[in-house]
């Protein structure tokens, strides 16, 4: 008997069950890979500038939080240190029961001066998520959360920057003598190099309270940290904020560790951008 196909020959081919190859499949894992290098990149920058724009928030919320605080404080801003020249145990972030640089003295950031303002009944400053410090590297600092303040205008700034003295400590700068608010640096984020148990030295990246100014026989070694691709976030003493990018830095410090200043090394961009008393 004759056998009756429903289909032609032709027709038939086109149901046959397909496959792939072994090479065709190792083609196809190697599209695969190639897409996911050239994606990753761009996830992981898409994720740091999530984090620079909290950052961002961040640095503006401790702003408003010191301009409340000057108006509670006949027009003086909160201090950088209120007893440093003493006990050495008071920063705008917190208060610690001991001066010891390591972990024990750390500060509680509870009993901060900023603590009132800043929208929580904890006084919390939030951390950055996207600084890294490891736990034997961890100082009396964390209490910041990863932010320095100018330290120019965090003291009373007297003439002569010589003289630093309880007096210069006791308060910040006062907010009604400051020339061009909208250019001052007030926060922004911030790190500094330190060695096993939070001192000085160059082994980890650890906390820094403080944002020192750039140029000529005032140079330091930059604190303000450009961690956020290659940018830092910053607040300025009017209330506004913005991503600043690294311009300038002291040796390898924008190399090895992201630290540097957002404008030239010298004395005429340190007067414009930190100096509350210059235009």
């Amino acid at each position: 008997m004759k056998r009756v196909f429903l289909f032609p020959a032709h027709r038939r081919r086109l149901f046959r069950p397909f496959c792939f190859t072994l090479i065709e499949l190792l083609v196809v894992i190697a599209i695969i890979a190639i897409l996911a290098s050239l994606l990753m990149p761009a996830l992981g920058r898409a994720r740091e500038s999530g984090r620079a724009a909290t950052c961002l928030s961040n640095v503006k919320q401790l702003t408003l939080a010191n301009l409340l605080y000057a108006d509670s404080n006949n027009s003086f801003l909160v201090p950088y240190a209120l007893d440093m020249m003493g006990a050495n145990t008071h920063r705008w972030h917190g208060i610690s029961d001991s001066s010891n640089s390591g972990g024990s003295g750390n500060y509680d950031h509870t009993a901060g001066p900023l603590a009132p303002y800043l929208g929580d009944s904890n006084g919390n400053v939030n951390r950055c998520a996207t600084l890294e410090v490891p736990a034997e590297a961890e100082s009396f600092e964390k209490g910041c959360g990863g932010y320095g303040i100018n330290i120019l205008v965090g003291t009373q700034a007297l003439p002569g920057y010589e003289a630093w003295t309880n007096e210069n400590y006791a308060g910040g700068f006062a907010l009604h003598r400051m020339k061009q608010p909208s250019e001052k640096t007030m926060f922004a984020d911030s790190a500094i190099p330190v060695g096993p148990g939070g001192g000085f030295g160059s082994s980890y990246i650890g906390y820094s309270s403080s944002i020192e100014a750039p140029g000529g026989e005032w140079m330091m070694y930059p604190t303000m940290h450009f961690r956020h691709n290659g940018r830092a976030a910053v607040s300025f003493c009017d209330g506004h904020a913005e991503m600043k990018k690294l311009i300038s830095s002291y040796s390898n410090y924008d190399q090895l560790w992201q630290l540097g200043h957002p404008c030239a090394n010298d004395d005429e961009n340190r007067n414009r951008y930190f100096d509350p008393r210059e235009d």
